[in-house]
Formats: structure tokens, sequence, C-alpha cells
């Protein structure tokens, strides 16, 4: 049995009033708390309960969006059976409370609660291959909503070439109307055996949207707790799916490479073509085109310095969205420090 305890304070760089005057830490918080508890029975299964992180495969639908300072962490319980070849995984997470909010009287069965429940299964038929599914239940009280996800993915390498696809379907009900929306994602990469190791990726990631937003179907794909800073484009244009594309979906289409032409040195660089599932009411479905280059430089033996710049071509049907006729600009320095 262990115990784990994870605090943060999160705020803005200089955003104190005063370097005597503050001192009531307004965003000090509990990231994680949970006991553990390993080995049940004899068995490679764990028990865990509290305030957690949830991350599987690449946070396609549940992520920790460890980009953001506050990071995303879960109330509730995860039971783990693993092995070198599979691990299965059952949580039930309590999002908000009706009671804790006041918002219901206790006793009443009728609450105002969000709960997340999942089961989720990874094996290796081959071990360079790992095939994993899901099945998720996201039930909202207040929206009187009942959302099932379920879906596979596989990825796997051969040779100098590596994979991965997904699909995704969900169902339900939102009120009176039917939920049927997917996502599928596709990835191909091929890397050059040599000292510098170039890698070519092609992607592309189809999210269903709404073409009729007045009947009784919601078509548009809903991407949960993703870390999707992960997916479209280092800019974050499209960081909430549905809402950032209007309900209409999201294709996105899009070319990477990799190398690393010095040993202290590497260098990213992805071009995205961004097209909405279902056009607009204009008929406009293109949103655009996004260039992300990253250069992260090992300044030191556990210290990287990351240089990055990102460039936004704005599409028609974004204009059409957001009311601005603007490109955007992004550029950043990081520095990260391992230990």
């Amino acid at each position: 049995m262990q115990a784990f305890i994870q605090l943060q304070d999160v705020r803005f760089f200089g955003e104190e009033a005063s370097p005597l005057g503050d001192f009531e830490a307004d965003h000090f918080d509990l990231h994680q708390g949970y006991l553990d508890v390993q080995d049940l029975f004899g068995k490679p299964l764990s028990f865990r309960l509290g305030r957690q992180e949830l991350s599987f495969d690449e946070e396609r639908l549940i992520g920790n969006v460890d980009f953001t300072p506050q990071g995303q962490a879960f109330d509730g319980f995860r039971l783990t059976y693993e092995r070198p070849s599979n691990q299965w995984d059952l949580f039930a997470m309590k999002i908000n409370d009706g009671v804790a909010r006041g918002l219901t009287p206790i006793g009443n069965s009728e609450g105002d609660d969000v709960n997340f429940y999942g089961i989720y299964a990874r094996v290796k038929p081959v071990p360079t291959h790992i095939l994993s599914g899901y099945f998720l239940w996201l039930e909202d009280e207040p929206k009187d909503t009942d959302r099932f996800t379920t879906g596979a993915r596989l990825e796997g390498a051969l040779g100098p070439f590596s994979y991965r696809g997904e699909a995704y379907y969900q169902f339900g009900e939102a009120g009176p109307q039917d939920i049927r929306a997917f996502l599928i994602g596709l990835r191909g990469t091929y890397t050059v055996e040599s000292i510098y190791k170039p890698s070519f990726t092609l992607w592309y990631d189809y999210l269903s949207g709404d073409d009729n937003l007045e009947d009784n179907k919601i078509k548009v794909f809903d991407t949960l707790f993703a870390t999707n800073h992960r997916f479209y484009g280092f800019m974050d244009i499209f960081l909430n799916i549905p809402r950032d594309t209007g309900n209409r979906g999201l294709q996105d289409a899009s070319i990477k490479f990799s190398m690393i032409p010095h040993r202290t040195t590497k260098l990213f660089l992805e071009l995205h073509q961004f097209f909405l599932a279902e056009k607009d009411d204009l008929g406009e479905d293109n949103l655009g085109q996004e260039i992300d280059l990253v250069i992260p430089y090992l300044f030191r033996r556990r210290m990287e310095i990351s240089f990055g710049y990102s460039h936004f071509f704005i599409g028609k049907a974004l204009e059409d969205l957001k009311g601005s006729h603007d490109d955007a600009d992004w550029a950043y320095i990081m520095l990260d420090l391992n230990f």
C-alpha cells in the first residue's frame, strides 16, 4: 500500500500585486491525492482511490492535459489488472456532484451529477503491435445526456515503417436528441536509417459533424477529456471540439517531418490543412492551414531548450465562424529540466 500527494500552485507569472503582500495562495490546490493498494489477492491487480490523473494511449479521449500548467485530474477509483502482454482497467470518476454543490437535497435520488465511467483494455498480439479498446460512458444529469463512446486503436511497427489507426463511435441521448457520431484517425511514418534519422509522416483525422443543427440528431463527435494539443496543431485553434468548429466537425490532413541534424539538436516540422467535416451555412469548409516548427536543443545533459514558431493561414470557414480575417502567429521558448 502507498499514498501519493501532489500539490500545485497555478498562477500567471508576475500576477502578484506585491512580493510581500501576496500570501493567500488563491490557486493552491491538491492536484493528485490517492491511495494505492497493489498485488490484491496475490495477483497483478491494483486499486487506486482518490484524485488522480488518467492517461490512456496517446490521450486521444482521456489524458492529463499536461501541456497546461494545471493539468487534468479526476476524483474516483481505478482498478487495473496488468501483465506484460495485456492490461485491463475499470474506472468510475465523479466530475460534478450536485449534493456537494448544494444543488440537490440529501436523500433525493434525482441528482445533478456528472459521472464518467470506463473500461479500457490493451493487448500485444505480437511484440511490435498493440491493440487497445474502450467503452466509455459520460453521464451528465444537468444536461439530461448519456454519451457512450466505444472503439479501438491499433499501432505497430514493421522495420522502418510505423503506423497507427483508430476508430471510435459515439451514441446515446441528449434530452430529446439522439447521439450518433464517429472519429477516424490514421497515421503512417517512415524513418530512414541514417545518422540524421529523417522521418516522414502522413496523418489524417476525421471527426464527424452536424450538417443540420436543427434536427433531433447530434452527429458531431465530442473528444471528451482528451489532450487535444497533441493532435490538431500546436496553436490550439481547435482545442475544444466540437465548440471550436461550430459543431461542424473537423478534418485534419497533415504532413510531418523530423530529423536529428546534430547529436544535441532535433527538428520537427508540421503542415496541417484543416476542413470542416460538414460545410457551414455559406457552403464553406476551408478552415485554414497551420505550419509548426519546433527545434529542441540539448543545452546540458539534463537541460533542454526548445524554440517553437507557428503560423496559421485563416480560411473562409474560420472567418465565418470567428468573425476575424487575420492570420495568427505564435512563438515560444521553453526550458525543460529533467531530474
